[in-house]
């Protein structure tokens, strides 16, 4: 779980956590395996060097899913997909991504997106990821969806 701080709210009992990143290699940092992951790169394009590094960095997270938006959002995902076909311990992923406005993603993130049936028990939080100069719009669309508490 992230900290305390980090929590903006609940959906459907499980904590909605937003977390700013400043560059790539800040992932590691975040404990993701019992949360859906919803990482928001905004307009940042990553050169394909750290567009392979943000997807490692996700898949040692080991999160019970993973859906991108942004401007790289499609390629991310793909490398996400290729990433996993090379695992020789495949991992239960659900994966997704989409080019909508920030407001649909993160709505459709919050409602759609389940973890496998087998990682349902251990899910706990919605973790939404974002660059820094993203976290203030990210913050505040998903203030939008989520129970206060």
């Amino acid at each position: 779980m992230q900290s305390a701080s980090s929590r903006i709210g609940s959906y459907l009992g499980h904590d909605v956590c937003c977390v700013g990143v400043d560059r790539v290699a800040g992932l590691q940092d975040l404990f993701m395996e019992q949360s859906l992951v919803l990482f928001h790169s905004g307009n940042v394009e990553l050169a394909k060097k750290k567009q392979v590094e943000l997807v490692d960095q996700l898949v040692r997270g080991r999160p019970l899913g993973v859906f991108f938006t942004g401007a790289d959002a499609e390629v991310l995902f793909d490398r996400l997909l290729q990433a996993l076909d090379r695992l020789d311990d495949p991992i239960p992923l659900m994966t997704n991504f989409s080019n909508s406005g920030l407001h649909d993603v993160v709505g459709e993130f919050l409602s759609s997106t389940w973890p496998a049936e087998e990682c349902l028990s251990y899910w706990q939080a919605y973790l939404l990821i974002g660059f820094r100069n993203t976290l203030c719009q990210l913050k505040k669309v998903a203030r939008d969806f989520v129970e206060e508490s």
